[in-house]
């Protein structure tokens, strides 16, 4: 029998080919461990709590007016709630998540009238370029998408019908119907409620102060300054309506969105459990959309969770279209050279996880944009090395060294951190740490290891770790497949593809520079301007034209004598962020040297992280010297050699101070 003859070799295998026992780090990769739940800060409590893991809840978040076109401080939001979705469905959560489309507003009103267009048209329009640019962000298209304009008969009318009937809303002649915040509040009380649960108590005085001002400048009738529009009657030069029992006239901002909640909740019969937005939402419009919908219900709770993101600033001012101080989400995406693994989308994505907190204020610089392109290309590189490496390496054996486990270990453990982290009030400053490190020990791992005598799988577990990783945030294929994409893309007509042609080259620049070198020492003058040439061609081409391509050559010392047969050839070149083109004496970034007094106030361990220094180097040593050029590659020697005298210079400066 098959099953006998098996139990019979049994002893004999387990004898001859036992592996040695699995350490804490391995059992745990090996084991399922529970779901952990996501903890985020609620704006309403002003403490981290867990969110729910299952099907039956639903998340709505408030989606832009559509009057312009979306800029960066949309992009943040989205973005970030992008990752936030992803992390909670991670955790096991299958949440219904809703997003609404402003197409009724005062801004889009005047828009049309200044372009010549119906406002539902240039609604339409600028949605269009939303999805777009939500597209190309790469970020999750909602489950549902609620459009003011398509809810107003069948949900917010009524809604302020029921608030009208409960004596929580008023008339006021002329102008439309109120919310009543007083009323509210007296009835609420009872409920252990109150107006204002979202509202910093500064900014709420000031904004009553405000109100009160333009109640006197205006004439407006409203009972307490703190009272809001639920209905706006039509203005003798609008064509832009609908038809209720008070009169002919369009919603107010902030009913459109707890009518539209409740009209999707009832139709799926889902509870909402968060609440997202902007953090200038979160008063008055968050403040108000709970008054309006514990006044609905007559109860003294909503949605329990508020999600709420900084501002972006620019320039010391927050990014908006009011302010025109923005930049296009289109403009952001467009303005890149074109490479394979070039993607701002990325980029962009990337500096949106490692800034500070998703809900403090974040600065926008182009500067901070390349600080995050680099590390991005860290870990690009770090893949295409390894898929590399994986394809042409010839080993046979499979029993791993201490090193191989030692490289499985630590990616298991950043990956835990990295993922603890994100479940931790999305920290995602820690998570890029996280994947970055272990780029960069698997970068060390592949630079020590033999083709001949190193198993896959460890540095296979690692790529496919990080590749989960960026894929866990929502990064593109560009990103969490590059190394794959190369493969597929070389052409079919070169042998070896394009690796192969670019090996060739490299190796081909070397021998010429080899031989120029050693011609160097005859002495005839003109043929020792011939072979400067000829090296001057070879660091044109290292230097300019293979980095306009996205190629870096990385230099090895020339050596006398041959290679042995079978020594391992070293590396010789690798993928960089494209860069540009010019001369060098154009496109070298030191060119505005500081004034003494400003030298004299730079220490010496940040002599090369500031002034006409200050963004050229992506990563340095202990000691403050760079040891990566912005595009990520390694400081060349003759750099490191130009580097030390300045440095010299500048300690030399220092001591006689």
């Amino acid at each position: 029998m098959p099953g006998a003859s098996w139990r019979r070799l049994m002893p004999v295998l387990s004898k001859r080919h036992a592996l040695p026992p699995l350490n804490e780090s391995l059992s745990m990769f090996f084991s399922a461990s529970p779901r952990e739940a996501l903890k985020l800060y609620n704006s309403l409590t002003g403490k981290l709590e867990s969110l729910p893991i299952g099907d039956s809840v639903a998340c709505y978040t408030c989606g832009p007016t559509v009057y312009a076109p979306a800029h960066l401080g949309h992009a943040r939001n989205y973005v970030l709630m992008d990752i936030f979705r992803r992390v909670w469905e991670s955790t096991g959560a299958r949440p219904v998540f809703v997003l609404n489309i402003t197409d009724v507003d005062d801004k889009i009103i005047a828009a049309a009238a200044q372009n010549s267009e119906s406002p539902v048209e240039l609604a339409r329009r600028y949605e269009e370029a939303f999805w777009r640019d939500l597209d190309a962000l790469n970020c999750l298209r909602p489950t549902i998408v609620t459009r003011v304009t398509e809810h107003v008969e069948s949900a917010i009318i009524p809604y302020i019908e029921r608030l009208v009937d409960q004596n929580m809303a008023y008339l006021v002649p002329g102008e439309g119907i109120y919310f009543d915040v007083r009323a509210f509040d007296n009835v609420m009380q009872r409920l252990n409620s109150r107006y204002g649960k979202l509202a910093p108590s500064v900014q709420a005085k000031d904004f009553v102060l405000e109100n009160q001002r333009k109640k006197s400048t205006t004439g407006e009738s409203k009972k307490d300054p703190r009272d809001f529009a639920l209905w706006k009657f039509k203005k003798p030069d609008e064509n832009f309506h609908w038809a209720s029992s008070w009169g002919e006239g369009r919603p107010g901002w902030h009913i459109e969105c707890s009518a539209m909640i409740e009209s999707v909740s009832s139709a799926l019969n889902v509870p909402f459990c968060v609440h997202a937005g902007g953090i200038d939402l979160q008063f008055p419009h968050h403040t108000n959309e709970i008054a309006q919908a514990e006044a609905y219900h007559m109860r003294g709770h909503w949605i329990e969770h508020w999600l709420h993101i900084g501002h972006l600033h620019i320039d010391g001012l927050k990014m908006s279209k009011s302010l025109k101080n923005f930049i296009t989400i289109e403009h952001l995406l467009s303005d890149h050279p074109s490479s394979k693994i070039s993607s701002p989308a990325d980029d962009f994505r990337l500096w949106c996880l490692s800034t500070s907190s998703y809900r403090s204020p974040v600065t926008y610089s182009q500067e901070r944009i390349e600080q995050a392109k680099q590390k991005r290309f860290e870990l690009v590189r770090f893949l295409i090395d390894a898929e590399a490496w994986l394809r042409h390496s010839v080993t046979e054996r499979k029993k791993w060294t201490a090193d191989d486990v030692s490289l499985f270990q630590f990616v298991q453990t950043k990956n835990a951190q990295g993922r603890d982290s994100l479940l931790n009030d999305l920290g995602g400053a820690l998570y890029v740490e996280c994947m970055l490190d272990i780029a960069h020990e698997g970068s060390r791992y592949l630079s020590e290891c033999s083709p001949e005598r190193t198993p896959h799988e460890p540095l296979t577990v690692a790529v496919s770790t990080l590749r989960a990783m960026m894929s866990l945030v929502g990064f593109s294929d560009s990103t969490t497949k590059a190394g794959q994409h190369t493969t597929m893309n070389e052409s079919s007509s070169i042998v070896g593809g394009e690796s192969a042609l670019l090996d060739e080259l490299a190796q081909f620049r070397t021998t010429v520079r080899s031989l120029a070198m050693k011609s160097m020492k005859v002495d005839l003058n003109n043929v020792k301007q011939n072979l400067s040439a000829l090296l001057q061609s070879c660091d044109d081409l290292r230097d300019r034209t293979l980095p306009s391509m996205g190629i870096a050559l990385i230099d090895e010392k020339v050596e006398e004598e041959e290679s042995k047969v079978g020594e391992t050839v070293p590396k010789l070149w690798q993928f960089c962020v494209p860069t540009s083109n010019l001369p060098q004496e154009q496109n070298t970034p030191f060119q505005q040297p500081l004034s003494s007094d400003e030298l004299k106030a730079i220490p010496l361990q940040d002599f090369f992280k500031a002034g006409q220094y200050a963004g050229q180097f992506a990563d340095f040593d202990e000691t403050g010297f760079p040891t990566k050029n912005k595009d990520g590659s390694d400081v060349s020697s003759r750099l490191r050699k130009k580097l030390s005298k300045k440095l010299e210079k500048h300690a030399s400066r220092l001591r006689k101070i």
